[in-house]
Order: structure tokens, then C-alpha cells, then sequence
């Protein structure tokens, strides 16, 4: 098609909206006057086709009512659009009919800048879930500016009119907040901006195409291109025998997160990427071009992969993924399979042709780091390292945000596999309640046969849970729990902030408390480590015990940050 031209940054955006409602199925459009809505207005005007139904309505409650007999009739999702202040609370009793009816409706309000809502300003109102719960929000949107991004705004427009779409049928709510111009006065566009938002809207198809299923067929052609797969997160209680089977004869190398329980099956010899969090291994995936992303499940725990997929538009990222969010903060998804990823892989023909780009020259790396991490002592990635490597097969580990999750993570074998489930708390990426947690893991898995349960937690997060230790006490669980205690919040300072020396005793939060003599004196089993050695010695004594008592263990493994914080700067000059 051809593009139309935009004269400002807010006919730009209001291209993009329109565009991707079309190709998004919306096909219908009943409009009220305003001004507040005049670059949308003009989008339409710049759309329209003879397969597009726009009528003009002066009464929004009583083209409200138009639009859903339209729906009712035709069973398609027709768009209300409306200025800011009152116009949309007129859409109100036919919304209700909708939402009783279960039909379909979509309500496209225009909006004022959230500083002028918030100023009182004239003609506002809190727009946002204002038809709720009969009409309910999916999405909110602030005014074009000179940093938002046009494949950002297709991805979450596409996310929320699939959502709106499903069934069961039901009315839903997009705002959007324009500033001024509104009409069509010459404004400065940038020319990267410019020629995304062109691309996107020369495409035929929705930026991100949502589907329910895919036909065998167009997964083999794929596999034919360059590519890798990703593994997220996925429930512990679902089997994942089928994914370990594609992950085996897929033709193309994988990444494992460590939310995904699979990580530690594979070592780099079975075709696993080491990590993300090195800027060495991310130099992979750029050489080898790769054409697709196959990401399978829920978010992984490295910000670098989101930051390459936001790097790399080229290379096209189909997720699987039956959860209702996007879980993609890179809104770099062309492709969502709304499938459960067990379900997806069983469907799959893969092609019969050995994997098409080798990890041999990451083997000095992964081998340079297990020595420097194996030559240190009270150190964080010395800690995950001893645990991966001697935790018992079939075990669970319950992983704590901040550095811990990441340190299990980033680690890699060459040689060794072996079968660790793993949960963790990442929806939100809370430090409390996961002592609690592993606590309840284990009430959940009585009724099974016994497993053994390591829990790896920092000081802070141990801090924000004391009181489970009242619980812990009375368990009758094969629960191992390790303090990893760096005396604060490590983490910020491996982060290499600049310029915020002030700041950050208060981010940190340091402390000289040790944590092993508070669950000593509630009568828990405890001890207290103060290197890699004696964690080696301990911890398969530990688990012994507690598998053999039924009895809780407390261990405490001091981290001495200075030394944590040179190992970290080491590993991440280590040469491919």
C-alpha cells in the first residue's frame, strides 16, 4: 500500500492505531465528532476503503446503541471512537448491554495529557477504566512524543485489540493521549521514526500476528533458516518430557532459562547457549544472522536477550506461550502461538538435519569461567556453581530474585546434566514471602515421593521473611535453606552505577548481622560457611539429613563482597 504522509508526529501514530485495527480485523468504525480525536479522524479519512464502514454519529449514546446492532448482526468487533470529557460516559448503557450480551465492542477514546487530567484541566476526566468492569482498560496510551517507538506502540495496539477480540465476547476500552497539534500543521518528524512507522504500515499483516495453531508445514520451513531456541519460564507441574524430546533433535541451538526447570539438563556439548549476560556470547547470534527466535513459555531472567531482540529487528521472534500477557518487554513478537508450549512441541515435524551453527568456539569461554568461579571462595557464582554441581538429581530448588536467580542463571556446564526443577517468585520479582514459599513448595509435595528441596536466598530477602522461621521450625520437610549473606544489597553494586556513591548506603542497606543464630535459637538445625570448600563438605551432608529427618536445615554462606564484586569484573572481560 501506499503510505500516506503524515505532517506531524500525532497523524504518525494515529496512521499506526487505525492501521493495525484494520489488520487486526476491525473493520467497522462509528465515530462522533471532537477535537481531541482529529488525528484519528484523519486516519480513517486516510484508510478507508471500500471494505471499511465509517459512519458519523452527533449522539454517542445513541451511536453506541448503532454500533452494537451492528455487532450483534455481523458477530465483528466495530470501533466507537470518541474526544475526551464526557462523549465516552455516553457509550455507558449500550457497553452495558454488550458486556449482558456478550457482545462485541470496542471503545477507542482520545484523551488529554495526564498532566492536564491531573491539572483539571477543561474537558477531562479520568478516562482510564471509567466503563469498568463492564468495558475494562487493556490499554493506555501516553501522547506521541519524540522517543516512543512505532514498533512498540503496533505491539502493544496488536496485544490489546487480540485481547479484546477473544472469547468470550465481551466490550473492552482503548485511551490514547494526544497533544498539540491535532490538525494538520507541519511538525518534525525524526527520519528513524519515520521509516519504522512506514515499514510497519506497508506490511499487509498485523505487526504481531496472533495464532491459535500453526500448520506443521510452516514450522519446517522455518527450521530451514538460522535461528535458536529460547526457553522461559514454565510451570513446574506441567511435564516437560516433550520439550526436553524437541530440544534434543532441534536443529537449531537453545537457551534454557533457569525458570524453565530444563536449564541444567543440557550442558554446552548438547547444544545449550552459555548465557546472555555476556557481551562476548551475545557476538553468537549476531554473526550467525539469525533469521528467527522460537521462544517458548513465559519471560527469561536476562535483561541482554530483550536488549538484542530490541537490537536486532531483523531476526522475527515467534513466541508460544498460552499465558493471556505478552510477556515480550522487548514488543519485538511478529508471531504469538496462543498454545501451551507442551502442546506446541508435540504437533512439530522437525526437519531430519543437524544443528547448523556449532557452539564450539564458546568452549574456551564457558571453561575460563567455571576456573575463575572454582579459584574463588565466599563469592555468589562460587555458591550456585557448588549447588548446581551437587544438588541431588530430581530435586527442587526455590531460587530468590536479585543476585540469586541470576547467578543459576548465567551458569553453564560443560560436561555435566542432570534433572533440577526449579521455582521461583518472578512474576513481580518480590524479595518477601520466599521462605514462605519453598515452606508451601513442600507442603505441596508430600503426597509425592520424597524430594528434596534447597532453598537459595540473599540476606535481605531471609531479612524480609523472619517470620516464616516460626513455621520452619515445626516442618516436616526435606528443606535445605541457604542465606547467601553479602551484608546488604549486593546486587546494586555489580550493577556499575556511576555518580551515585551518595545514594548508595540507602540502596544497599548494609548490616553486620549474621542470620544463622536467629533460626539457632527457634531451635532450627543450623551452621554457618564461610567458604566454597566447606559448602562443597556441608551442603550433601546437609541434604542427607534432611531427607533422612524430615527435619529443616538452615545454612548461612557468608559472601565477602569485595571479593564477589572482583569476580563478577573478571568474568566479564573473560575473551571468547
Amino acid at each position: 500500500m501506499s503510505v500516506p504522509e503524515s505532517k506531524n508526529i500525532n497523524q504518525l501514530f494515529a496512521l499506526l492505531i487505525i492501521d493495525q485495527m484494520i489488520k487486526n480485523k476491525v473493520r467497522a468504525f462509528f465515530v462522533s465528532p471532537g477535537m481531541r480525536n482529529a488525528p484519528l479522524l484523519w486516519a480513517i479519512d486516510q484508510l478507508k476503503t471500500d471494505k471499511i464502514t465509517v459512519e458519523v454519529g452527533i449522539d454517542e449514546r445513541a451511536h453506541a446503541f448503532r454500533a452494537l446492532g451492528f455487532a450483534k448482526v455481523t458477530g465483528e468487533t466495530p470501533c466507537l471512537l470518541c474526544t475526551s470529557g464526557t462523549a465516552m460516559a455516553n457509550y455507558f448503557p449500550a457497553v452495558l448491554e454488550a458486556q449482558k450480551s456478550q457482545t462485541s465492542l470496542l471503545i477507542l477514546s482520545a484523551d488529554r495529557p495526564a498532566s492536564l487530567v491531573y491539572a483539571t484541566a477543561n474537558q477531562t476526566l479520568e478516562q482510564p477504566h471509567l466503563l469498568a468492569p463492564a468495558a475494562p482498560t487493556l490499554l493506555t496510551l501516553d501522547a506521541p512524543a519524540l522517543h516512543s517507538s512505532p514498533h512498540e506502540w503496533a505491539a502493544l495496539l496488536g496485544h490489546a485489540l487480540h485481547r479484546g477480540q477473544a472469547t468470550p465476547k465481551a466490550p473492552s476500552h482503548i485511551n490514547i493521549s494526544f497533544t498539540e497539534p491535532l490538525d494538520g500543521s507541519t511538525q518534525s518528524i525524526p527520519p528513524a521514526m519515520l521509516l519504522e512507522a512506514e515499514n510497519i504500515l506497508a506490511d499487509s499483516r498485523p505487526y504481531t500476528r496472533h495464532l491459535t495453531n500453526v500448520e506443521p508445514s510452516m514450522m519446517e520451513r522455518i527450521f530451514t533458516e538460522p535461528g535458536m531456541v529460547v526457553i522461559g519460564e514454565l510451570p513446574y507441574y506441567e511435564d516437560h518430557s516433550g520439550i526436553l524430546d524437541f530440544l534434543k533433535k532441534c536443529p537449531w541451538p537453545f537457551y534454557a532459562d533457569v525458570t524453565s526447570s530444563l536449564k541444567f539438563d543440557f550442558n554446552l556439548q548438547h547444544g545449550q547457549i552459555p548465557t546472555f549476560d555476556h557481551p562476548e556470547v551475545m557476538e553468537w547470534p549476531k554473526r550467525h544472522a539469525l533469521q528467527y527466535i522460537l521462544h517458548l513459555g513465559g519471560r527469561v531472567t536476562s535483561k541482554h536477550y530483550y536488549s538484542f531482540l530490541d537490537k536486532n529487528p531483523e531476526t522475527q521472534l515467534i513466541a508460544v506461550n498460552a499465558s493471556p500477557n505478552m510477556e515480550d518487554p522487548a514488543l519485538r513478537t511478529r508471531i504469538k502461538i496462543h498454545q501451551a508450549p507442551h502442546q506446541f512441541v508435540q504437533a512439530l515435524t522437525l526437519p531430519l538435519v543437524p544443528r547448523n551453527m556449532s557452539l564450539e568456539g564458546l568452549i574456551p569461554f564457558v571453561q575460563k569461567k567455571m576456573n575463575l568461579i572454582h579459584q574463588s571462595s565466599q563469592t555468589f557464582p562460587a555458591l550456585s556453581k557448588t549447588i548446581i554441581e551437587l544438588a541431588p538429581d530430581k530435586s527442587l530448588l526455590v531460587l530468590g530474585n536479585s543476585t540469586a536467580v541470576r547467578s543459576f542463571d548465567s551458569y553453564t556446564s560443560l560436561l555435566l546434566s542432570k534433572h533440577l526443577s526449579v521455582i521461583t517468585n518472578r512474576g513481580v520479582s518480590g524479595i518477601e514471602g520466599l521462605l514462605a514459599t519453598a515452606i508451601g513448595a513442600s507442603d505441596g509435595l508430600k503426597a509425592k515421593p520424597v524430594t528434596p528441596i534447597t532453598l537459595v536466598l540473599g540476606d535481605i530477602s531471609a531479612m524480609h521473611d523472619l517470620n516464616s522461621l516460626l513455621s520452619l521450625r515445626n516442618l516436616k520437610a526435606p528443606l535445605v535453606i541457604i542465606v547467601a549473606n553479602d551484608f546488604g544489597g549486593g546486587i546494586f553494586k555489580l550493577l556499575g552505577l556511576s555518580n551515585i556513591d551518595q545514594a548508595m548506603e540507602m540502596m544497599t542497606t548494609p548490616h553486620d548481622w549474621k542470620l544463622a543464630p536467629m533460626a539457632e535459637s527457634m531451635g532450627i538445625n543450623c551452621c554457618s560457611l564461610n567458604s566454597q570448600k566447606e559448602l562443597a563438605k556441608k551442603y550433601p551432608e546437609a541434604i542427607q539429613d534432611a531427607v533422612y529427618s524430615l527435619r529443616p536445615i538452615f545454612m548461612e554462606f557468608l559472601i565477602n563482597p569485595q571479593e564477589n564484586l572482583a569476580l563478577y569484573n573478571q568474568l566479564k572481560t573473560i575473551k571468547v
